[in-house]
């Protein structure tokens, strides 16, 4: 007898797919594959007294959890998404938590009282993977007929009340070329889709250890050499913030155990894209940059902050054996947890062109919340203390600092995860010069030189940070975009006069360093102009 053929699922109708999962069939099949032009959501319910709460949630964890639609107490169907639809019956399968306890896995949770429940529908990575296609982006799970490789990371969501946990994201590999289509087409998409990757490159980061054994979904990655691995955030995430709050009242129904089951939406994806633009508005174009190769670590700003970033370089009249030095050693700074920061024997406090560049780069680092470690050679251990403590103590710099005289610094890099190494030298005429470099297992192994560098990497963290793309992406995807001040990352004419002063306490003064600098800041301030 022949095998009857399989259906088109990509052709199916949302109205027509729904049909099909309350009916209980095709409970295994993957909704990346049904109705590929309509959005698809992750749907769950939890009771009433918690919605506010999760609500907050959703919107400080937009990344993994974009919220599409929530409901009336009490509602079953999906308000805009769809027409004669039931999220109690039209999913292919339903996990039950109780006390955040896996209770099992059902196809109709209809039997559950509803009465107090409130549903959330949030956005999922399936609703781009059309226009991924569309755009010649290969996507390896469809080309293997499965779902897509799920991972919990050590990432942890933004509290919100009793909702917090870990991050689950899904991950495509594809080719390096195409990295930056695929940003560029999903960063549109921050709603009905997960918006722009929250991690490129090396999984470890993310503290995935092993693509092909810790996996969330029992879904084998496919992986092709040269393949970069590119991460969107998961609904899944509303799961683990499920475990964590362990709600007791009443029963939870929700889809986030089951990556794969979804709610077929009626709305059309480039629809649904038209009328919820981006956050970042449509002027912006993101651009990916690759920081280093082992790891492999990516990052993603916008075109107009490339452009800021490099009229900041030509400010200081650089030039790099590479063009994109200055920026990917800006983008470097910028993930770093934590700063070492490493003053050279030759680097005298009698210079104070030379101190004024690390006053103003340790400045502009904790006005991040970077942690500063500082080593300072036995000779010049009394003044830089004296340096640091009064800028601590005026409020120039906002952060505690940590000072070691005599500690090597790769020695205390190594103690630490993604650590950069800072150095401050004093090269003849190249004063205030900065080399930047790190070690093996941290962000990077390469390094470079700056020259007059402190200010101007400084003011490149604000440009950075004022950047909603950026942003998110150093973020990944929690929490809400601020501007910053640029006042908390440039020298004021009285801080340099006062730095001045503790540099040159027993000594003759003279201001033409403080004019010195401070012109060549305003130089660098006309930039944002």
């Amino acid at each position: 007898m022949a095998s009857i053929p399989e259906p088109k699922f990509e052709e199916w109708q949302p109205q027509f797919a729904r049909k099909e999962f309350r009916a209980g069939r095709w409970p295994k099949i993957s909704c990346s594959r049904v109705g590929m032009l309509y959005v698809k959501a992750g749907a769950i319910a939890i009771p009433s007294q918690y919605a506010e709460d999760f609500g907050k949630f959703c919107k400080m964890n937009s990344g993994p959890c974009p919220l599409l639609y929530r409901s009336r107490v009490g509602e079953v169907t999906a308000g805009p998404l769809a027409v004669d639809s039931d999220v109690r019956k039209d999913m292919q399968l339903y996990s039950i938590f109780v006390k955040g306890e896996l209770q099992g896995t059902i196809g109709d949770v209809s039997h559950i009282p509803w009465d107090e429940m409130v549903s959330f529908y949030m956005g999922c990575s399936y609703s781009f993977e059309h226009a991924l296609l569309k755009a010649g982006v290969p996507l390896r799970h469809i080309e293997q007929g499965t779902d897509v490789a799920g991972y919990l990371t050590r990432v942890r969501t933004y509290p919100v009340g009793p909702f917090s946990g870990n991050m689950v994201v899904t991950m495509r590999a594809m080719p390096r070329d195409c990295v930056s289509k695929a940003v560029k087409v999903t960063a549109m998409m921050d709603q009905s889709g997960h918006g722009a990757p929250v991690h490129i490159g090396d999984p470890r980061i993310i503290g995935i250890r092993d693509v092909h054994k810790d996996l969330y979904n029992d879904v084998k990655a496919n992986i092709k050499n040269g393949d970069v691995c590119v991460f969107w955030g998961c609904n899944a995430t509303s799961g683990e913030a499920f475990r964590g709050a362990r709600i007791t009242k009443t029963c939870v129904a929700y889809s986030g155990e089951n990556i794969n089951s979804l709610f077929i939406c009626d709305v059309r994806v480039d629809e649904y894209n038209d009328s919820n633009p981006p956050e970042f508005g449509e002027t912006l174009r993101p651009e990916v940059t690759f920081i280093s190769e082992e790891p492999l670590f990516v990052s993603l700003l916008s075109d107009r902050s490339r452009d800021k970033l490099a009229q900041l370089h030509a400010c200081i009249g650089n030039t790099q054996p590479d063009t994109d030095f200055f920026t990917r050693a800006s983008l470097r700074v910028s993930h770093a947890d934590t700063i070492w920061v490493e003053i050279s024997n030759i680097l005298s406090t009698s210079s104070l062109d030379s101190v004024l560049e690390v006053v103003a780069f340790v400045k502009g680092a904790t006005a991040l919340g970077k942690q500063i470690r500082m080593g300072i050679p036995c000779g010049d251990d009394v003044m830089w203390r004296r340096v640091i403590h009064h800028c601590q103590m005026t409020g120039i710099i906002s952060q505690p600092i940590v000072i070691d005289s005599g500690v090597s610094d790769e020695a205390r890099a190594g103690e630490l995860e993604m650590c950069l190494v800072v150095s401050f030298i004093d090269e003849g005429l190249n004063v205030g010069e900065l080399k930047l470099g790190s070690f093996p297992g941290k962000t990077s192994t390469d390094h470079g030189t700056l020259v007059n560098s402190g200010g101007v990497l400084a003011l490149a963290l604000f440009v950075l940070h004022s950047c909603p793309i950026h942003s998110r992406y150093y973020r990944k995807g929690r929490g809400i975009f601020q501007q910053p001040c640029l006042g908390n990352f440039i020298l004021t004419h009285s801080q340099v006069k006062e730095v001045r002063q503790i540099v040159y306490r027993d000594s003759p003064q003279d201001g033409a360093c403080d004019m010195r600098f401070m012109q060549q800041l305003h130089q660098l301030v006309s930039v944002f102009e």
